[in-house]
Parts: structure tokens; C-alpha cells; sequence
């Protein structure tokens, strides 16, 4: 206990505050750094201590003094600006902090301003002629080290859990919620998981990510912040404004995510230091645990995205979609891409290294557009045809589909094309509550009423998915469906040279070579 006469002080009262500190790890250690134990401590110390006048408190419970950005600590140095008090009084130094650094700064800057500082069980008063600085700086640098010491038994556990396949992340992806009973697990959010897959179906046709957001965002769709925020979450990403749109950057975050392939996927960013500014990491230091959730994308829509985004994204003519053979198309001799161009009033594609460098590089390798898309269209057809196992690897139905369709009106293909389009027009029905709700033409209670009745057809739905013969199997690809009925392709988009195509070489000569990827 700090004992010396008050005729030592200059003063002979003192307003003075507690300050009461209380971290989250703390909390496991018991009762005897809590809340309500430091306020006896200090009320015990007052009373001996007739020159102290108590005025006000200040907490800050459940968090870290590893660093000074907290609610209590700043309105309490507020208050101090305006002169409100000149004492603060606390347990100890590691409840006023565990920065050695600024912990120090902040006492020094106090005893400048005559403001007296008093750390009970530490025995420091900053107005005792008789203190020992020495101790007490030292004291202040065990603080440090104990947290750092925690930091790195903190980090040492959340890696184990990251390998687990427990998420540790505050806010869970778009398109997933928390789950309420476990939170280091995801469920899948209805509405936002429709949307996830919107995205990825409209990039696997042929559209841009730049597109993509420029046609959610005039659709009013709100993008993952926003509507986090509408969620009643408290996510925030620290740009300014109210309503960003959705971005290139977040459509193509979201097509190279595992986390909709039902993969956890953590460690993508690191910090130096205890409060340094977060780096991120390697693809190759990420850590992911599959399986850990229900996906949003099935895997063959994943492998097409990944293949796609990989490819090189030549423009079509209104510059809003990918050709559907952009990434695919190569120079037969020098390997270089083949672009779009014009030869005369003809359009066609011609070698990226002659279109760049000229002759002396490499020759035209032009291709006129009809042509190559009418070649590749029909020798897909013949390949299809002539492919024996192609229904059994790729689609459902084979056995069926292998009779021409001529299928009972009550089959599982019917059965499953019905469940199919009530999926679609319940996630219509969902958008529009939620548009509804947000633009508050309706109340919360009929919105979640309403989503209710949605989410128990939707169970209903799955539950007759489930009952379908054995042999019923969904597909991401409609022109699977279209060729088995009509033995033939009709047209020829991105998505079909996707799935079928590894590559096309053209040599001089319109002469055209293609590889298939099966």
C-alpha cells in the first residue's frame, strides 16, 4: 500500500477517475482481475486516502490492452482535455495497458500536465518524490512480454483450428451465415447463395466480370456489404458512402473462392507485428480443409469457372461478353493467341503476333469468324456422335436418353424438371420479398413469414430431389440436355467450347486443328 504524508503533494484534493480494463483472455483466468474486483480495490485504496475525491469510472471490458484504441480509454482521455479530473487511478499498469512504449508515453505525458497517476499493485504513485522509475519501467515490459507471449499461444490455436476446419473469421462469406448453434460453421444463406450461383452460371456463359457487376448493380442487387449491413450485421470494410455497387474485384474474388465448393479456406493474410497492417498470403499458404460445409457450385461449374478464368478474355463485339473462344484459339506456329480483327470488311481472327509485330514475325493465320464457327460447331456434333460413353460421363438420364426420350409423362426426368423450375421461381419469390422488405413496402414479420413458408417448400423440394431413382443426377450444362434429345448442337456458345474443348490450333490455310479435353 502507498503510504506518505499529503503535505509531500501540492495539491491537497484530487478528482479522481478508475480506470477499470478487463480483456477477453483475462476473463479465463477467474475472478481476480474482473471488473468488480479492481473497483473494491480502488474504493479500498480511496477511503485510506483522504486527498483522492472520486468523480467518475471508465471501463473497458473485454478488450485487449495491446493497444490504446478503446471506447472507455478514449472518453476518458476526452474528458481529461476538458480538465474534468486530475487523477487516474487503476489496479495496476497492465490494466492501464500492456504497450510498454505507450504506456509510458501517456505517464509521461501526464505527469507534464500535472496529472497525477496511480497504479495501486504496483505501488507507483507519479507525484511520490520517492518513486522507483526503474522498477516500474520494468515492471511495464514484463506486460508487454506477457502479452506477446499470449499473442503467439492465441495464434498457435487458431492455426490448429484453421486446420480443423473451424472457421475463425468475425463475419461469415457471402452467400453463407453463421450457424447459430456452432459458430465456426456455415450455412447456407437462401437469398445470397441464389445470387453466388447467378454469378457464376453468367460468367460460365460467356459474360464478364465487369458485366456482371454492372448488371447486378443496375438490378439494385446489393452487394456483399450492403447486404451484410441490411442483415443487421456489423461488417464493415472501412470505405466511405453508402451504396458502392457490386466491382469487377468482388465478381472475381467470388469465382476463385473454395469456400463455395464447400471448402473452409483461412490464413489469407498475415501481420508482422502484434498491431501491423495485415499482408496477404500466397494462394500456396492458405489454408483450406474440404468438405467442411454445404456447397454453393457443384464441382463440374467450378472446374469450367477455374478453366475459364485462366483463359485469356478476348472481347465480342459489343465488349460485354468473352468470345466464346477466347483463351482457345492458337497460332498453329508461333503459340501466340489468335485475336479479332478485320481483313477487308470481313471479320475474322488472326495471330496476336503478327497483328502486334508484323510479317516479320509470324504470318496472318487468318480465320474468318463464320468459318471457324460453323467448322467447330459441326465437328463438335461429330465428336458428340461418334463419342460411345459420352451420355454415361457427362449427364443423367443415359439410359433413358439412349430410347430418344420417349419417356412416361410421371419419369424422374419430368419429375425432376418440375422440382427444377419451382426452385427458380422460389428464388424469384425470394428476391422480391427481400426488395420488398428493403424498400419497406412490407414489415419484418410478414418478410420472415414469408421466407419461412419459402425455406419449408424448399426442404420439401429436396426431400422429393432425394426420392428420385438413383440414376437421376443434376447437371450444370443445358446443351447436355439439348444434344441427347436432338442428337445435335444448334448453336455454339462458351460454355459448350468450355466443356468439350482443350484447345484450337490454326495453321495457314484455314487449315484447323481441334483437341478435345475427353
Amino acid at each position: 500500500m502507498i503510504s506518505y504524508p499529503i503535505s509531500q503533494i501540492s495539491k491537497s484534493s484530487f478528482r479522481t477517475v478508475f480506470y477499470l480494463r478487463l480483456s477477453k483472455e483475462d476473463k479465463k483466468t477467474g475472478e481476480s482481475d474482473s471488473i468488480s474486483n479492481q473497483r473494491l480495490i480502488l474504493q479500498h485504496f480511496l477511503k485510506s486516502h483522504p486527498d483522492l475525491q472520486f468523480f467518475r469510472e471508465y471501463i473497458d471490458d473485454g478488450k485487449s490492452g495491446t493497444h490504446f484504441n478503446r471506447p472507455g480509454f478514449s472518453k476518458m482521455m476526452e474528458d481529461l482535455d476538458h480538465k474534468l479530473f486530475d487523477c487516474i487511478l487503476c489496479k495496476d499498469c497492465s490494466r492501464f495497458g500492456r504497450d510498454y512504449i505507450e504506456c509510458g508515453s501517456y505517464i509521461r505525458s501526464f505527469d507534464q500536465s500535472g496529472i497525477r497517476f496511480i497504479a495501486v499493485n504496483d505501488q507507483y504513485d507519479s507525484f511520490d518524490p520517492n518513486r522507483d522509475d526503474t522498477i516500474f519501467a520494468i515492471k511495464n515490459v514484463i506486460n508487454t512480454q506477457y502479452s506477446q507471449n499470449k499473442s503467439k499461444e492465441l495464434k498457435k490455436l487458431f492455426k490448429e483450428k484453421q486446420y480443423s476446419g473451424q472457421y475463425m473469421g468475425a463475419f461469415s462469406v457471402y452467400g453463407y451465415q453463421k450457424d447459430a448453434q456452432e459458430k465456426h460453421r456455415f450455412l447456407i444463406d437462401p437469398y445470397a447463395a441464389s445470387v453466388v450461383q447467378r454469378i457464376f452460371s453468367l460468367f460460365c456463359s460467356g459474360m464478364k466480370q465487369q458485366s456482371i457487376a454492372r448488371l447486378l448493380t443496375d438490378e439494385g442487387v446489393l452487394p456483399p456489404e450492403e447486404y451484410k449491413h441490411a442483415s443487421g450485421s456489423r461488417f464493415c470494410t472501412g470505405r466511405s458512402g453508402t451504396f458502392h455497387g457490386w466491382s469487377y474485384g468482388t465478381i472475381h474474388t467470388m469465382l476463385s473462392n473454395p469456400v463455395y465448393l464447400g471448402s473452409t479456406v483461412q490464413n489469407k493474410t498475415y501481420r508482422r507485428s502484434l498491431r501491423g497492417k495485415a499482408h496477404k498470403t500466397s494462394v500456396q499458404d492458405w489454408i483450406i480443409v474440404e468438405h467442411t460445409h454445404e456447397p454453393i457450385i457443384d464441382m463440374t461449374t467450378w472446374e469450367k469457372t477455374q478453366r475459364l478464368l485462366k483463359q485469356r478474355n478476348g472481347r465480342s463485339p459489343d465488349f460485354s461478353s468473352v468470345s466464346a473462344f477466347a483463351g482457345f484459339l492458337k497460332c498453329a506456329d508461333c503459340g501466340a493467341s489468335l485475336s479479332s480483327g478485320h481483313w477487308g470488311k470481313q471479320s475474322v481472327f488472326l495471330c496476336g503476333t503478327y497483328k502486334r509485330f508484323g510479317r516479320s514475325y509470324c504470318s496472318p493465320h487468318l480465320v474468318p469468324k463464320q468459318l471457324l464457327y460453323d467448322f467447330v460447331l459441326d465437328d463438335i456434333n461429330q465428336f458428340l456422335q461418334s463419342y460411345p460413353d459420352f451420355s454415361q460421363k457427362l449427364i443423367f438420364f443415359a439410359d433413358h436418353f439412349s430410347q430418344k426420350m420417349a419417356l412416361p409423362p410421371d419419369s424422374a426426368f419430368y419429375e425432376n424438371a418440375n422440382i427444377e423450375a419451382r426452385y427458380e421461381k422460389i428464388t424469384a419469390y425470394k428476391k422480391k420479398i427481400f426488395e420488398l422488405y428493403s424498400d419497406h413496402l412490407i414489415s419484418l414479420s410478414d418478410f420472415l413469414q414469408l421466407q419461412n413458408q419459402y425455406a419449408q417448400e424448399e426442404r420439401q423440394l429436396e426431400q422429393r430431389k432425394k426420392n428420385l431413382p438413383s440414376s437421376t443426377v443434376r447437371t450444370s450444362s443445358p446443351w447436355i440436355c439439348e444434344f441427347l434429345q436432338s442428337q445435335k448442337l444448334t448453336v455454339l456458345d462458351r460454355s459448350i467450347v468450355a466443356d468439350t474443348i482443350d484447345s484450337i490450333l490454326v495453321s495457314e490455310g484455314n487449315k484447323i486443328s481441334i483437341f478435345y479435353r475427353f
